[in-house]
Protein backbone atom coordinates (compact mmCIF):
# COMPACT_ATOMS: atom_id res chain seq x y z
CA UNK A 1 0.00 0.00 0.00
CA UNK A 2 1.34 3.62 -1.30
CA UNK A 3 0.13 6.04 1.21
CA UNK A 4 -0.78 9.44 -1.00
CA UNK A 5 2.40 11.32 1.01
CA UNK A 6 4.28 8.27 0.53
CA UNK A 7 3.43 8.05 -3.73
CA UNK A 8 3.61 12.04 -4.00
CA UNK A 9 7.04 12.17 -3.23
CA UNK A 10 7.86 9.24 -4.93
CA UNK A 11 5.96 10.06 -8.22
CA UNK A 12 9.08 12.21 -10.32
CA UNK A 13 11.26 8.83 -9.66
CA UNK A 14 8.38 6.64 -10.46
CA UNK A 15 8.02 8.48 -13.70
CA UNK A 16 11.34 7.88 -15.24
CA UNK A 17 11.73 4.02 -14.19
CA UNK A 18 10.68 1.44 -17.44
CA UNK A 19 8.75 -0.81 -15.68
CA UNK A 20 7.07 -0.99 -11.83
CA UNK A 21 6.51 -3.91 -10.31
CA UNK A 22 3.33 -4.29 -7.21
CA UNK A 23 2.04 -7.14 -5.73
CA UNK A 24 -1.56 -6.30 -5.47
CA UNK A 25 -4.34 -4.50 -7.59
CA UNK A 26 -4.72 -2.20 -5.34
CA UNK A 27 -1.03 -0.31 -5.71
CA UNK A 28 -1.88 -0.95 -9.35
CA UNK A 29 -4.98 1.16 -9.06
CA UNK A 30 -3.55 3.99 -6.72
CA UNK A 31 -0.54 4.36 -9.58
CA UNK A 32 -2.96 4.43 -11.92
CA UNK A 33 -4.66 7.15 -10.22
CA UNK A 34 -1.51 8.78 -10.03
CA UNK A 35 -1.24 9.50 -13.53
CA UNK A 36 1.13 6.50 -14.14
CA UNK A 37 0.89 4.80 -17.52
CA UNK A 38 -0.78 1.38 -17.15
CA UNK A 39 2.02 0.17 -19.27
CA UNK A 40 4.42 0.39 -16.93
CA UNK A 41 2.74 -1.46 -14.45
CA UNK A 42 3.19 -4.95 -13.85
CA UNK A 43 1.17 -6.92 -11.07
CA UNK A 44 3.06 -9.90 -9.85
CA UNK A 45 1.63 -11.81 -6.83
CA UNK A 46 4.07 -13.17 -4.27
CA UNK A 47 5.11 -16.72 -4.42
CA UNK A 48 4.82 -19.74 -2.85
CA UNK A 49 6.03 -23.49 -3.32
CA UNK A 50 2.78 -25.16 -4.14
CA UNK A 51 5.06 -28.77 -3.64
CA UNK A 52 5.21 -28.26 0.36
CA UNK A 53 1.36 -27.49 0.62
CA UNK A 54 -2.05 -29.83 0.20
CA UNK A 55 -5.55 -30.27 1.33
CA UNK A 56 -5.79 -32.16 4.22
CA UNK A 57 -10.07 -32.39 5.30
CA UNK A 58 -11.18 -30.84 8.77
CA UNK A 59 -13.62 -33.28 10.18
CA UNK A 60 -17.11 -31.65 10.49
CA UNK A 61 -17.71 -32.71 13.81
CA UNK A 62 -15.48 -29.96 15.62
CA UNK A 63 -16.13 -26.73 15.91
CA UNK A 64 -15.77 -24.43 12.88
CA UNK A 65 -11.61 -23.32 13.08
CA UNK A 66 -10.41 -19.89 12.23
CA UNK A 67 -6.34 -19.23 12.21
CA UNK A 68 -5.14 -15.99 11.84
CA UNK A 69 -0.91 -16.31 11.35
CA UNK A 70 -0.31 -12.77 11.33
CA UNK A 71 -0.21 -11.52 14.58
CA UNK A 72 1.77 -8.56 15.56
CA UNK A 73 4.81 -8.02 16.99
CA UNK A 74 3.97 -4.83 19.09
CA UNK A 75 1.09 -4.00 20.86
CA UNK A 76 0.58 -0.68 18.29
CA UNK A 77 0.03 -3.25 15.46
CA UNK A 78 -2.85 -4.80 17.41
CA UNK A 79 -5.71 -2.56 16.06
CA UNK A 80 -4.75 -2.25 12.66
CA UNK A 81 -4.55 -5.62 12.35
CA UNK A 82 -7.40 -6.58 13.21
CA UNK A 83 -6.88 -8.88 16.38
CA UNK A 84 -9.07 -6.07 18.32
CA UNK A 85 -12.04 -6.92 16.01
CA UNK A 86 -11.04 -10.79 15.94
CA UNK A 87 -11.21 -10.85 20.00
CA UNK A 88 -14.24 -9.30 20.23
CA UNK A 89 -16.08 -11.15 17.08
CA UNK A 90 -14.85 -14.70 17.02
CA UNK A 91 -16.50 -15.27 20.89
CA UNK A 92 -19.78 -14.37 19.85
CA UNK A 93 -19.55 -16.59 16.62
CA UNK A 94 -21.52 -19.72 17.17
CA UNK A 95 -19.41 -22.84 17.53
CA UNK A 96 -16.53 -21.22 16.11
CA UNK A 97 -12.56 -21.23 17.44
CA UNK A 98 -10.06 -19.08 16.65
CA UNK A 99 -6.54 -19.82 16.24
CA UNK A 100 -3.59 -17.16 16.83
CA UNK A 101 -0.16 -18.32 15.86
CA UNK A 102 2.53 -15.55 17.09
CA UNK A 103 6.62 -16.07 17.66
CA UNK A 104 7.82 -16.10 21.36
CA UNK A 105 6.04 -12.48 22.45
CA UNK A 106 8.23 -10.15 24.48
CA UNK A 107 7.26 -7.16 27.10
CA UNK A 108 3.66 -5.79 26.96
CA UNK A 109 2.63 -7.71 23.61
CA UNK A 110 3.85 -11.18 26.61
CA UNK A 111 1.49 -9.57 29.08
CA UNK A 112 -1.07 -9.13 26.53
CA UNK A 113 -1.25 -12.90 25.47
CA UNK A 114 -1.25 -13.30 29.61
CA UNK A 115 -4.18 -11.37 29.91
CA UNK A 116 -6.48 -13.19 26.67
CA UNK A 117 -5.61 -16.45 28.34
CA UNK A 118 -6.58 -15.37 32.25
CA UNK A 119 -10.01 -14.27 30.84
CA UNK A 120 -12.53 -16.23 30.29
CA UNK A 121 -14.74 -14.51 28.06
CA UNK A 122 -11.90 -15.57 25.23
CA UNK A 123 -12.37 -19.33 25.80
CA UNK A 124 -12.87 -20.03 22.22
CA UNK A 125 -9.54 -18.35 21.42
CA UNK A 126 -6.03 -20.33 21.48
CA UNK A 127 -3.00 -18.78 21.05
CA UNK A 128 0.32 -20.44 20.10
CA UNK A 129 3.50 -18.79 20.91
CA UNK A 130 6.18 -20.57 18.40
CA UNK A 131 7.52 -20.39 15.24
CA UNK A 132 5.68 -23.58 13.54
CA UNK A 133 8.25 -25.37 11.13
CA UNK A 134 5.29 -27.50 9.43
CA UNK A 135 2.44 -24.80 8.33
CA UNK A 136 1.05 -27.19 6.21
CA UNK A 137 0.08 -29.25 9.14
CA UNK A 138 -1.38 -25.58 10.95
CA UNK A 139 -3.63 -25.33 8.09
CA UNK A 140 -4.57 -29.05 8.14
CA UNK A 141 -6.22 -28.66 10.93
CA UNK A 142 -8.41 -25.62 10.20
CA UNK A 143 -11.13 -24.68 8.19
CA UNK A 144 -9.74 -21.14 7.16
CA UNK A 145 -7.53 -18.63 7.30
CA UNK A 146 -8.19 -14.87 8.19
CA UNK A 147 -6.64 -11.58 7.60
CA UNK A 148 -8.19 -8.73 9.48
CA UNK A 149 -7.12 -5.55 8.70
CA UNK A 150 -9.26 -2.96 9.86
CA UNK A 151 -7.57 -0.24 7.58
CA UNK A 152 -4.37 0.13 4.90
CA UNK A 153 -1.03 0.55 6.46
CA UNK A 154 2.38 1.17 4.43
CA UNK A 155 3.90 -1.32 7.30
CA UNK A 156 1.27 -4.31 6.56
CA UNK A 157 1.84 -7.00 3.81
CA UNK A 158 -1.08 -6.32 1.44
CA UNK A 159 -0.89 -10.27 0.51
CA UNK A 160 0.20 -11.93 3.78
CA UNK A 161 2.06 -14.81 3.51
CA UNK A 162 -0.47 -17.15 5.33
CA UNK A 163 -3.36 -16.11 2.82
CA UNK A 164 -1.34 -17.30 0.04
CA UNK A 165 -0.27 -20.76 1.59
CA UNK A 166 -3.60 -21.10 3.32
CA UNK A 167 -4.92 -21.39 -0.28
CA UNK A 168 -1.92 -23.37 -2.00
CA UNK A 169 -3.30 -25.59 1.11
CA UNK A 170 -7.02 -25.94 0.07
CA UNK A 171 -8.06 -23.81 2.79
CA UNK A 172 -10.37 -20.79 1.73
CA UNK A 173 -9.73 -17.22 3.12
CA UNK A 174 -12.42 -14.71 5.33
CA UNK A 175 -10.48 -11.71 4.66
CA UNK A 176 -11.33 -7.81 5.63
CA UNK A 177 -11.92 -5.52 2.59
CA UNK A 178 -8.84 -3.22 4.00
CA UNK A 179 -6.60 -6.30 2.56
CA UNK A 180 -4.25 -6.23 -0.74
CA UNK A 181 -5.85 -9.71 -1.23
CA UNK A 182 -9.67 -8.82 -0.97
CA UNK A 183 -10.49 -8.13 -5.28
CA UNK A 184 -8.79 -11.72 -5.97
CA UNK A 185 -10.74 -13.49 -3.19
CA UNK A 186 -13.90 -11.69 -4.34
CA UNK A 187 -12.95 -13.13 -8.39
CA UNK A 188 -12.52 -16.24 -7.21
CA UNK A 189 -14.35 -17.15 -5.28
CA UNK A 190 -11.79 -19.01 -2.24
CA UNK A 191 -13.06 -16.91 0.35
CA UNK A 192 -15.26 -14.17 1.59
CA UNK A 193 -14.76 -10.31 2.31
CA UNK A 194 -16.02 -8.91 5.63
CA UNK A 195 -15.99 -5.53 6.48
CA UNK A 196 -13.57 -4.51 9.13
CA UNK A 197 -17.05 -4.43 11.43
CA UNK A 198 -18.14 -7.10 14.14
CA UNK A 199 -21.64 -7.99 12.52
CA UNK A 200 -20.07 -8.09 9.22
CA UNK A 201 -17.19 -10.60 10.11
CA UNK A 202 -19.50 -12.88 12.11
CA UNK A 203 -21.87 -12.54 8.99
CA UNK A 204 -18.96 -13.77 6.68
CA UNK A 205 -17.85 -16.36 9.32
CA UNK A 206 -21.29 -18.20 9.25
CA UNK A 207 -21.55 -17.94 5.23
CA UNK A 208 -18.55 -19.89 5.28
CA UNK A 209 -19.65 -22.13 7.41
CA UNK A 210 -22.95 -23.09 5.70
CA UNK A 211 -20.75 -22.81 1.75
CA UNK A 212 -17.91 -23.89 2.58
CA UNK A 213 -17.16 -26.84 -0.20
CA UNK A 214 -18.14 -24.03 -2.88
CA UNK A 215 -15.57 -22.11 -1.58
CA UNK A 216 -13.05 -24.44 -1.27
CA UNK A 217 -12.97 -26.69 -3.89
CA UNK A 218 -11.45 -23.04 -5.23
CA UNK A 219 -8.59 -22.52 -3.26
CA UNK A 220 -5.45 -24.60 -4.81
CA UNK A 221 -6.57 -23.64 -8.31
CA UNK A 222 -6.28 -20.26 -7.10
CA UNK A 223 -3.16 -20.58 -5.55
CA UNK A 224 -1.53 -22.11 -8.80
CA UNK A 225 -3.36 -19.59 -11.08
CA UNK A 226 -1.80 -17.06 -9.25
CA UNK A 227 0.79 -17.40 -6.90
CA UNK A 228 3.44 -20.35 -8.17
CA UNK A 229 7.01 -20.12 -8.14
CA UNK A 230 7.41 -20.79 -11.30
CA UNK A 231 5.13 -18.30 -12.79
CA UNK A 232 6.51 -15.73 -10.41
CA UNK A 233 9.92 -16.37 -11.83
CA UNK A 234 8.10 -16.42 -15.92
CA UNK A 235 6.57 -13.16 -15.07
CA UNK A 236 9.99 -11.57 -14.54
CA UNK A 237 12.01 -13.22 -16.99
CA UNK A 238 9.57 -11.56 -19.47
CA UNK A 239 10.25 -8.03 -17.43
CA UNK A 240 13.71 -8.46 -18.17
CA UNK A 241 13.41 -9.72 -21.75
CA UNK A 242 11.60 -6.60 -22.41
CA UNK A 243 13.97 -4.09 -21.07
CA UNK A 244 16.44 -5.75 -22.91
CA UNK A 245 15.43 -5.24 -26.46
Amino acid sequence: YFSRSHLQKRLPQLRQVAKIVVESELQQEELLASGIPESKIKVIYPPVDLTIFHYQQVSEKIPFKILNASCPAKTRDLEKRGIFLLLQSVPLARKAELTLVWREPEGEMHNFIREIKQDQHYGSVFIRKEVIADMNAEYAQHHCTIIAYTKLDSLLKLIPNSAVESLAAGKPLLVSSQSGIAPLVQRERCGIIFEPAQDSLLKAIETLRKNYAFYQRNCRKTAEKYFSQDLFISKYNDIYEQLDK
